[in-house]
């Protein structure tokens, strides 16, 4: 990727992506983490390296020494691996546990991003795999209910954000594939 690509990436996650709030309500009340997912997705497909990251949040839960209480009481060495313990006790006794997720977001070429653009309170984890979002997101009672009740359920919003970022980005090619995205479908 080139520094050109980089700065062209890194202006429309700051200027055009906050544009994101007028399509969807409240996409940070509930929604950051599949907002984060989707676009990390949508940047991957354009061979950009980003990552989701669990990221401070002014008046939350989240901090750097409550991820790592969370990861030390799982016995696990890092977040992907303790939060997949979490996914299979869940499955086993379908007890869902006390998992906050203050405020998921982008981490792309050094800085942070959400549906407000750049964010400025720092990361506290480190990158959260693919396969860890997708069960997280699919994890009850782990977010705000005020996002997906105001945009029509889930299938609905994952639609709305294909459809934006695949517009937000078409100055930057699709070279990769991703196995059940529409975003690679409609743009390859």
């Amino acid at each position: 990727m080139t520094n050109a690509t980089n700065t062209k990436v890194a202006w429309i996650l700051t200027h055009v992506i906050p544009n994101i709030n007028s399509e969807l309500n409240c996409i940070n009340s509930g929604g950051c983490g599949v907002f984060a997912h989707e676009l990390h997705k949508a940047l991957k497909v354009r061979g950009i390296k980003s990552e989701v990251v669990l990221a401070k949040h002014r008046c939350g839960w989240a901090t750097a020494a409550n991820v790592r209480r969370l990861i030390d009481d799982s016995g696990c060495k890092g977040i992907n691996t303790a939060y997949q313990k979490i996914f299979k006790e869940y499955a086993r006794t379908g007890h869902v546990p006390d998992v906050r997720n203050d405020h998921l977001a982008l981490r792309f070429d050094g800085n942070l991003y959400d549906s407000h653009g750049e964010y400025d309170y720092p990361a506290i984890s480190e990158g959260i795999t693919s396969k860890t979002m997708e069960e997280f997101l699919r994890m009850p009672r782990c977010w705000n209910t005020t996002f997906e009740r105001s945009n029509g359920g889930l299938s609905s919003v994952l639609g709305t954000l294909e459809d934006f970022f695949a517009e937000a980005f078409k100055s930057v090619p699709v070279t990769h594939r991703l196995n059940g995205s529409r975003t690679d479908a409609s743009n390859t």
